[in-house]
This record gives C-alpha cells, sequence and structure tokens, in this order.
C-alpha cells in the first residue's frame, strides 16, 4: 500500500519513553522518524510532494534544525494535530486505521 502524501506519524504508547523521534505519546515529540521518512518517499518520487516542500521550509535538512522559531511551532503544532487525530480514531477504534486482528503471512 501507499502512503501518497500523507502524514507520516511515529505514535509511541507510552509517554515519556521517545521524545525525538515520535510523537512522545502527547504531540510533544518531535517525530523525525515521520520527519525523515517524508523527506525519503519525496526523493523517491522524484517530483517531490507537498511534505517534503513542507518540511524543507520549515526544517533545515542539513542540521534537522528548525530554520526559525516559526518553523518549529509550525511543525510541532502538525505533530500535535496528527497525535489528536490518531487519538480520536484510536478512541473511536476506526478499523480503517486500526484494525482489531492482524494477520501475519
Amino acid at each position: 500500500a501507499s502512503t501518497c502524501e500523507a502524514f507520516l506519524l511515529e505514535h509511541n504508547a507510552v509517554a515519556g519513553r521517545d521524545s525525538i523521534w515520535s510523537d512522545n505519546h502527547d504531540g510533544e515529540g518531535r517525530n523525525w522518524l515521520g520527519l525523515q521518512l517524508m523527506l525519503v518517499r519525496g526523493e523517491l518520487i522524484a517530483k517531490g510532494d507537498t511534505w517534503t516542500a513542507i518540511i524543507r521550509e520549515w526544517i533545515n535538512c542539513e542540521s534537522g534544525k528548525p530554520v526559525n522559531e516559526h518553523g518549529a511551532r509550525q511543525w510541532q503544532n502538525v505533530v500535535r494535530s496528527a497525535t489528536s487525530a490518531l487519538g480520536k480514531a484510536l478512541e473511536e477504534e476506526d478499523p480503517r486505521i486500526l484494525p482489531r486482528t492482524w494477520s501475519w503471512p
């Protein structure tokens, strides 16, 4: 399945486990894994995608640091929003988001 241009979120089930690579469960983590995967996806697509352009506007891809305070706030707001949307979907047990059963080959 393709992720198309979806925002990719590394979600932790427990707060305090990882505030750099994930959303830290509460949306206060930096979600660097999701960020990196979206950048790689943009490179593989060749023409890039919407998130690649947005990330490059807010984050210095060489250093991994926000280009400015506005970029830092914008990125964190997107991570918070994605975490909130995921939390709501999980509360509702939306089978499109989280199937009740997983089948492994």
